[in-house]
């Protein structure tokens, strides 16, 4: 379990960077939608991050826990309504969703955090 959501919070970490970098192939202004589309990829590389300490520290520090648990609900709310909105392809709702919808159970999970468990 721990080595899933390593590997699922690395896979945020990836999409986020990918997010920001395509702010500048999407946007040919630095405007207000171009800050807001970055900030999104900002919000998921904190998420990812989130998810890192929470891996290694969640089962000794309760509040991460459950702020971690509370941003992946969140950014996966985020990645629903942006999806729907932005006419999201087949491809990316399996992309996201397969990388944010296993990270918030994950992160719910004690086995995910125990540094004992497998």
């Amino acid at each position: 379990m721990r080595l899933l959501y390593t590997i699922e919070s690395w896979a945020l970490v990836a999409l986020s960077v990918l997010h920001m970098g395509a702010t500048f192939r999407f946007f040919n202004a630095f405007n207000s939608q171009a800050l807001w589309f970055f900030g999104g990829g900002m919000l998921m590389l904190l998420v990812a991050a989130l998810n890192l300490l929470n891996r290694n520290y969640g089962q000794s520090a309760r509040g991460l826990r459950l702020v971690c648990v509370a941003a992946n609900v969140v950014v996966t709310a985020f990645g629903i309504a942006a999806g729907y909105l932005g006419k999201a392809s087949p491809l990316e709702w399996v992309v996201v969703m397969g990388i944010v919808v296993p990270l918030t159970l994950l992160s719910i999970s004690p086995a995910a955090v125990q540094k004992n468990a497998a």
